[in-house]
């Protein structure tokens, strides 16, 4: 009689079949789950990119002789002036992040004014540097936004004097 009985547990496989494939199945969705989720959620390590922005950069005169450049944010995203460096024919002169007036973020019609704080008009914030009084003395400015997250810099606006 067990005999019998033990033939029939062990010979008798149509139960196992189902339970694996469902056991399977919960796994793979499971993976598939976690997976999707990472993506969605932006589970992964952020990375700070530099601000899409359109920039215009101008020459202008006080009338007296005096030349300063203005940087006019024409488009896109905000940016943050600490992140910001001006670099006039290859030489640092300074980040947009403090001045007279200067805004904690740059935005779309936003315009600044960079040079000699005589020559500057009151009314356009200015950062605390001074590129020259003769704007035929340089060859290129150039705005380099800097990741306050890493030593990555990027060029992203220059302007030929």
């Amino acid at each position: 009689m067990f005999e019998k009985a033990k033939e029939f547990l062990f010979a008798e496989d149509r139960g196992v079949s189902p339970v694996i494939g469902v056991i399977l199945m919960v796994a793979i969705t499971v993976i598939l789950a976690a997976v999707i989720a990472t993506f969605v959620m932006n589970m992964g390590p952020s990375e700070q990119t530099q601000p899409s922005v359109q920039w215009e950069w101008n020459n202008e005169s006080d009338g007296g002789g005096n030349y300063y450049y203005t940087l006019s944010h024409t488009g896109g995203d905000a940016a943050n002036p600490g992140n910001l460096v001006i670099q006039a024919d290859g030489t640092e002169e300074g980040t947009l992040k403090s001045g007279n007036g200067m805004p904690s973020e740059l935005t779309a019609g936003t315009t600044i004014a960079m040079n000699s704080s005589a020559a500057v008009p009151s009314s356009l914030p200015s950062p605390n540097m001074s590129l020259t009084d003769d704007p035929e003395s340089i060859d290129e400015v150039q705005l380099i936004w800097e990741n306050p997250e890493s030593d990555q810099t990027q060029v992203i606006s220059d302007f030929d004097g």
